[in-house]
Formats: structure tokens, C-alpha cells, sequence
């Protein structure tokens, strides 16, 4: 996740992405991928339309541990 990220790691991304003219959007929702892009909605918003032709989905990820943890103890 991007802010656990090293501070000078994070910096330098953030530097890159914005100077390639990448729009990142913080505290939304992603509703529906249509043929004119991405549906978002926030709070304060009603829903809108971000125009893409390609949409990179960066969200967080979680490690599935679960037969790790079945295992253990079971085998050498």
C-alpha cells in the first residue's frame, strides 16, 4: 500500500506518476468500467464518468495464509 511505503520511495513514485500525467483519486468508489471509462462516486459527489481507454486497478492486497496455518505443525 502506498502509504506504508518508505517516505523517499513513496516521493519519487508519486514524483513519476504525476509527471506521466497519471490522476489518482483518493477516497472513492469505483461503481461500473463502461466503454467511456470509469463510473466513480464520493460523498460529496454525485457519480461521474473518468474518461480512460486503460484502467490499472492499484488497490491493496492481503496475503491468503490459510493452509499456511493448516499446515503448521503437520509437516517438516
Amino acid at each position: 500500500m502506498l502509504a506504508n511505503m518508505f517516505p523517499l520511495v513513496r516521493r519519487h513514485l508519486m514524483d513519476k506518476l504525476r509527471a506521466k500525467g497519471v490522476t489518482m483519486f483518493t477516497g472513492v468508489k469505483y461503481e461500473e468500467i463502461t466503454d467511456e471509462g470509469l463510473v466513480v462516486s464520493a460523498q460529496e459527489r454525485e457519480k461521474w464518468i473518468v474518461e480512460a481507454d486503460t484502467i490499472v486497478v492499484a488497490a491493496g492486497a492481503r496475503p491468503n495464509n490459510q493452509l499456511l496455518k493448516a499446515l503448521e505443525g503437520k509437516v517438516r
